[in-house]
């Protein structure tokens, strides 16, 4: 009998995908759809680059973000309009980040992780090229 593949599909919601920004405003907008909404800001915006892989397993999102120098804020007035809590974890790839939550700084660098509350403002600044893991 003649082997056969595995031909069922997997589920829509499991899927990979892809987003790569086309101008740093298009990059705000997809930061702020990709996550918690967030404000972002760069010093570059004529030479941003910035690059997302997404899966969404049930309740829990894994994306990879590949980017140029930016930060993201997360504001008392984008909290306020939350309906729901989140904790996001952050495993740093490639290049070097800071993240400040609660008076507090954690340096990012390839192979570290900093979990944090969304519900609490925060900063990550990404001074050069960074790819992570949110």
């Amino acid at each position: 009998m003649p082997a056969t593949a595995n031909t069922a599909a997997r589920p829509a919601h499991q899927n990979l995908t892809s987003s790569v920004a086309t101008s740093f405003d298009h990059w705000k907008h997809l930061v702020a759809e990709s996550f918690v909404p967030l404000a972002a800001q760069t010093a570059d915006v004529d030479g941003f680059r910035g690059r997302m892989r997404s899966r969404v397993l049930d309740r829990m999102s894994i994306v990879e973000v590949t980017a140029t120098s930016h930060e993201v804020h997360r504001t008392p007035a984008l909290i306020a309009r939350a309906h729901e809590r989140y904790f996001k974890l952050n495993l740093q790839l490639e290049g070097t980040g800071l993240l400040v939550q609660d008076n507090r700084e954690a340096v990012l660098r390839p192979g570290d992780l900093a979990i944090y509350d969304t519900s609490r403002p925060y900063t990550l600044t990404f001074e050069e090229q960074a790819r992570r893991w949110w």
